[in-house]
């Protein structure tokens, strides 16, 4: 079959479209760009997760199919009362970004029952709240 060469007009607005699409990308990746950045409590929570699989991993209470939303569940409900600079720093902390901060760990960190009730009450709010068919695996876990 023979096939038809493109014109100089044809060339031309093929070059304009790839120019537009260009310029359209480059528009949206700089209108989208603040959008997508991720805030400290979203990088806490992620770094949680991984800390939580491990937990939830070796709990016997936990049944196999639930471990890995139990995980992220507990992440989540960790995160959800702590202020957006704490978990921004202890972010950091996890990353080896910047220095222990042990008064702050122990802060948001320590959610047992025995060692800080209050804390542990919190905690086990926000799961009842974002996850309630999780909260009696985590009561048991916490």
């Amino acid at each position: 079959m023979h096939r038809a060469k493109p014109s100089k007009r044809s060339k031309g607005a093929a070059r304009v479209l790839a120019a537009g699409a260009l310029l359209l990308g480059v528009g949206l990746a700089a209108w989208s760009g603040p959008a997508l950045a991720i805030t400290g409590k979203e990088r806490l929570a992620g770094r949680l997760v991984l800390m939580t699989t491990e937990q939830a991993q070796a709990s016997d209470v936990v049944p196999k199919l639930d471990k890995k939303r139990t995980a992220k569940c507990l992440a989540q409900a960790i995160v959800a009362d702590i202020p957006e600079a704490d978990a921004a720093k202890l972010a950091d902390i996890l990353d080896r970004r910047a220095p222990n901060d042990p008064a702050l760990q122990k802060k948001w960190f320590t959610i047992s029952k025995k060692e800080a009730p209050a804390r542990n009450a919190q905690v086990l709010k926000a799961v009842d709240k974002i996850c309630p068919d999780i909260g009696p695996y985590a009561k048991q876990m916490l």
